[in-house]
């Protein structure tokens, strides 16, 4: 497992290339990856809120998410160099 999200991370390295926040990647891709990273998911859920605030604290969260898997990526990208660009 620990060697498929290497290759995962390097492939996600290269494809997202100057990408700072997985702007490329769907929400559902972002909680997928940060899942399976074991990185911070959020809740998802609406305790007491209204329909606004349940859809605004998920905005928040997948931001969280976002920025995450984005520093999770970054620290690989130095961990690896075979995934920086080539001059």
């Amino acid at each position: 497992l620990a060697e498929d999200i290497l290759m995962y991370d390097a492939a996600l390295i290269e494809e997202m290339g100057g990408d700072a926040l997985c702007g490329g990647m769907t929400d559902d891709e972002v909680l997928d990856a940060c899942w399976l990273r074991g990185l911070p998911v959020g809740r998802f859920v609406n305790v007491g809120g209204s329909v606004r605030s349940g859809i605004h604290r998920r905005e928040e969260e997948m931001q969280e998410m976002r920025i995450a898997l984005s520093n999770h990526l970054g620290m690989m990208k130095v961990l690896m160099p075979e995934c920086r660009p080539l001059p």
